[in-house]
């Protein structure tokens, strides 16, 4: 029996997801990923997705438990040779570590909207996804002023290293991974189909514009003081033609 055109772009999601991260979905999540053609806004209704999951798994692609989605031969991933192995029960074990990490925010990510040129921030990865293990870091994805991005990438690496902030190969759990780093003026991620897939993974934590669609509900809240200082030293810089500089120097330490 031929799938149709909403079966084929549920089945590729669940697929991408599993590549991802052996991340089993909810209906909800389906909806929220879902694939679709590109520059098409996705507005399948939730009983479309629902009929669409229950005739694959009818047709053996997909399997589910619990509320959650999967291809019917999927591996569980890093928790794989841990118990439990029911997919619900497992989603529900990741969904668990990443709470703790998204909790783990405010205390060691404090510092990162006092960054001069940083404009805003976002979790990535499979904290974003709810899919975390015990052993995952925390995925940061800055957004930078347009030519300052060497400067930040390096403000970021070297401070957040001198908290204790910043993952080290013997030391990842919990830690920040500054994994993405791009300047403001950069409003895609690649093809219309492609961005929105991105774009969804991004849940901001801190920005300058405070009305975020996708905002977390542990959105860092830094003092007004320090980001008048943070403006400050901003200006001085730029107008003095230090910025420029030190942007240049840091840019050919970086590459080199």
């Amino acid at each position: 029996m031929a799938l149709t055109s909403l079966e084929k772009c549920v089945l590729k999601t669940l697929a991408y997801y599993q590549a991802l991260g052996a991340t089993p979905l909810s209906v909800a999540e389906v909806r929220k990923y879902l694939f679709t053609n590109e520059g098409v806004k996705n507005e399948a209704p939730f009983f479309d997705i629902y009929n669409s999951l229950y005739k694959l798994q009818e047709q053996g692609f997909i399997k589910g438990k619990n509320g959650f989605w999967t291809l019917a031969e999927a591996s569980q991933g890093p928790l794989e040779d841990k118990k439990p192995t029911n997919i619900g029960i497992l989603r529900v074990e990741q969904i668990k570590h990443a709470a703790l990490k998204w909790r783990r925010l405010n205390r060691i990510g404090f510092f990162l909207p006092y960054i001069p040129y940083v404009r805003s921030l976002s979790i990535t990865g499979s904290v974003a996804l709810l899919n975390s293990d015990k052993d995952s870091d925390i995925d940061v994805l800055s957004e930078n002023k347009k030519n300052r991005i060497w400067t930040t990438r390096f403000l970021i690496t070297v401070i957040s290293f001198l908290l204790g902030s910043r993952k080290r190969p013997s030391r990842r759990s919990g830690k920040l991974c500054f994994s993405q780093h791009k300047s403001e003026n950069i409003t895609t991620f690649g093809p219309p189909n492609v961005h929105n897939i991105v774009k969804s993974m991004h849940i901001k934590i801190w920005g300058k514009d405070q009305n975020h669609k996708n905002k977390s509900v542990f959105y860092l809240k830094p003092n007004p003081i320090g980001l008048l200082l943070k403006r400050a030293t901003e200006i001085i810089l730029d107008m003095s033609g230090i910025g420029a500089l030190i942007e240049k120097g840091l840019a050919k330490l970086q590459i080199l």
